[in-house]
This record gives structure tokens, C-alpha cells and sequence, in this order.
């Protein structure tokens, strides 16, 4: 049986913690004012190689280098708390591949949240995030998806970011970096990169011959950001 003074006492400790999570939440989300809202067009392209699995028969095969070609473009838009837009990707293989995803995300300074991103920090300083489909381009670079730190270095540099990669065309993650450069007060320049290495034990067939395969895995893109505010 809970006291009087008990129960009082934790309604004091709750009104108390309501309080101070009200008066430090303004810097938890970190409301911008307007002049951070945008909308802004992405066009990247990048290239590649992969390991591709090469059927020879029924249900054997092995994995060979192949090449890819990627291609996607997105457009944005930045209000002051929420941010949306639309991102179409193409990946040219042996078997081609295109996916137009929806961005809706939920953007304040210190944390973000939606169908592409999970963010906690700031870009003006450090921050830590997991991110699906937000790679320009998709597969080279961050990867389609993602999770790493970022940095601002330099009103030139305004962000480096260096984590898990896992592209579309790629058969296993890697280690993904993504640089920022500001080239112009309305646009930018995005260079990514990937590596990793797909290793696995092919079979020929059932007279148990096999061998194995280690394929380099990498990728490099570029992109171009232009703002209109």
C-alpha cells in the first residue's frame, strides 16, 4: 500500500522532470529559424564493381567481378521543421535496377527522424546517423543504406562523413565516406567512395569441386547540390 506522503512525493519528482523536459526541449530539437529552409535539386552519377553470381547450371554457379553504372536524381524541399521530397535512382547491371523512394523526415537541428534518416547531433558540429536511401549517389558512397558519423570541418568542407555501406548493386556492406564541398553559396560538390570485399565458397556442382572467390567491391561517385532558397 502506497503512503500518502509516498504518492506525494512521486507527483512532486514527475511535475519536476515534466518541467526540466520542457525547458531543455527547445535545444533537444533545436528549432531553426527560416532562413534555414531551401529546396534544392541532386543530380549524381557513379560507377563501379560488384560481385555478380553467374548461373551455369541448375542451382550451381559462381560469383564474378562485374561492372556497374548508376544515375539518380533528387529534389527537396526544407521547411522549418520538416523536410520532403522525391529521390529516383537507376543502377545499370545485368540485371538493372530502379527504385524511386519518398523522403518525409522530421528535421530539427540536433535530431531527425523519417523514411530515409534517423539523426542525432547537429551538422553544424558532430553527429551519428542511420540512414536509408539519402546517398547521392545511392550505391557509391554511404550506400543505400547506411550508418556512420559525420564532421563539419570548414565553411569550404561543410561535411565528412565515413561509415557502413551497403549499396544496391553490392553483395556485402563495406566502408563507405562521403565529402561536402561548398563551391558556391548555392551549391555544392558531393564526392563518395565505398570498399569492401565479397568472399564465398563457390560449388561447381555434385562432383564437389569448388572454389574460392574474394572480389573487391568499390565504387566512386559525384554529385552536384544546387539550392534555391
Amino acid at each position: 500500500m502506497i503512503s500518502k506522503r509516498s504518492f506525494q512525493g512521486q507527483k512532486r519528482h514527475d511535475l519536476t522532470s515534466l518541467l526540466i523536459f520542457l525547458l531543455l526541449f527547445p535545444y533537444i530539437v533545436g528549432f531553426t529559424d527560416s532562413d534555414s529552409t531551401y529546396s534544392a535539386l541532386t543530380i549524381a552519377v557513379g560507377k563501379g564493381q560488384f560481385a555478380e553470381f553467374q548461373k551455369t547450371g541448375d542451382c550451381s554457379g559462381y560469383f564474378r567481378p562485374a561492372s556497374y553504372t548508376e544515375g539518380n536524381v533528387r529534389i527537396e524541399t526544407k521547411g522549418e521543421y520538416i523536410r520532403f521530397g522525391l529521390t529516383a535512382a537507376a543502377t545499370s547491371t545485368s540485371k538493372n535496377k530502379f527504385i524511386v523512394w519518398p523522403t518525409l523526415v522530421l528535421d530539427f537541428k540536433y535530431f531527425a527522424i523519417g523514411t530515409d534518416r534517423l539523426r542525432l547531433g547537429t551538422y553544424d558540429a558532430l553527429y551519428a546517423e542511420l540512414g536509408l536511401i539519402n546517398s547521392i549517389p545511392i550505391s557509391s558512397g554511404k550506400g543505400a543504406l547506411n550508418l556512420g558519423i559525420g564532421v563539419r570541418c570548414s565553411e569550404q568542407i561543410p561535411n565528412i562523413w565515413a561509415g557502413y555501406s551497403l549499396g544496391l548493386a553490392f553483395a556485402k556492406p563495406g566502408f563507405g565516406t562521403e565529402i561536402t564541398f561548398q563551391t558556391t553559396n548555392t551549391s555544392q560538390l558531393i564526392i563518395g567512395g565505398r570498399y569492401g570485399v565479397f568472399e564465398t565458397r563457390d560449388n561447381y556442382g555434385n562432383d564437389g569441386r569448388y572454389s574460392t572467390a574474394k572480389i573487391d567491391e568499390y565504387g566512386i561517385g559525384i554529385g552536384y547540390r544546387l539550392f534555391f532558397h
